[in-house]
């Protein structure tokens, strides 16, 4: 049985990437919600897609029924069992196969996104939950340029219809992106676009930012000063205080963004940000000097900028 063509299974777990997530292996809370975040592992986060999982906060598994449209339960090595084309051979890699780490001393399942992306959800790279990393036509695994392990095997699902239609030539288009922040003087600030003005006034300490983009999908999260990072964002509703923005009314010192660039546009592009008079930061990128965030810890963040490129 079917349950997904490719793209609907990508779609899918592109979605989960962009959701707060926490890394949980075993027990009965898979794919539960647990008041802040998202609770998968790398296997159960793809079986929980197969088994029905909508995102219902108020169900048990976020809606999936274990072992439902006729999905079995398996191993991060046993979905191989339910592959077909299995291979060692990544130099033509199909959207939607599954990959794993089977041979070796880890236990590890993504699934493959197309364009060089793969879906996992890991404690890697100091992730700690979903995300999308890069693969190369070798099996080996990084993100941001870092690498880590190595993917071993690949194959189709049998519960996965591969015979979607061809995706459309990709193209570069202006991603535009709206923020606006609280600052604890002056509340809410109006909108700000790319990089027309910045977010901010008077340099009074900004307590809580918002972020969208008009095409692709973005996430954030900010750090209060002297405290923690928060748990990361993707909506946009000041009105919604768990993920319409980040913040928690206490002055940040630190905000970190990740663009997610949608199939139909390349090159791949990314957040360019930055807070005060500091360096332009990119993603979460640690090369070149960056620290993975804009901002320095114990400095009141006054000012914010962003800009898709």
């Amino acid at each position: 049985m079917k349950v997904f063509t490719s793209k609907e299974f990508i779609d899918k777990l592109r979605h989960i990437a962009m959701l707060p997530t926490v890394y949980y292996s075993g027990g009965n809370l898979w794919s539960s919600w647990n008041g802040y975040r998202w609770r998968f592992d790398c296997v159960v986060s793809i079986k929980s897609v197969l088994w029905g999982w909508c995102e219902d906060k108020n169900a048990s598994h976020g809606g999936a029924i274990y072992k439902s449209n006729g999905v079995e339960d398996f191993t991060t090595d046993g979905g191989l069992d339910h592959c077909s084309g299995v291979s060692s051979d990544f130099s033509n890699l199909t959207a939607g196969e599954y990959l794993c780490m089977a041979g070796t001393q880890y236990s590890h399942a993504g699934i493959y996104l197309g364009n060089g992306k793969v879906f996992e959800v890991t404690t890697a790279w100091g992730v700690d939950g979903a995300t999308i990393s890069e693969i190369d036509n070798y099996g080996n695994r990084s993100r941001n340029g870092i690498r880590s392990l190595r993917w071993t095997y690949h194959g189709k699902l049998d519960y996965i219809d591969y015979t979607d239609e061809p995706t459309p030539t990709p193209s570069d288009r202006e991603v535009n992106v709206y923020y606006k922040v609280r600052t604890q003087k002056h509340g809410w600030l109006p909108e700000v676009k790319n990089l027309n003005d910045y977010a901010g006034w008077e340099d009074s300490p900004i307590t809580d930012v918002a972020i969208k983009v008009d095409k692709g999908h973005i996430k954030y999260q900010v750090h209060v000063k002297g405290g923690n990072w928060l748990g990361w964002v993707t909506g946009y509703d000041i009105n919604e205080w768990i993920n319409g923005y980040a913040g928690n009314g206490k002055p940040i010192d630190a905000i970190r963004v990740y663009y997610y660039t949608p199939d139909d546009i390349r090159p791949y592009k990314k957040a360019k940000y930055k807070v005060n008079n500091y360096p332009w930061q990119y993603d979460d990128e640690t090369s070149n000097g960056q620290d993975g965030y804009a901002g320095v810890y114990g400095v009141n963040v006054t000012k914010f900028q962003i800009t898709i490129e």
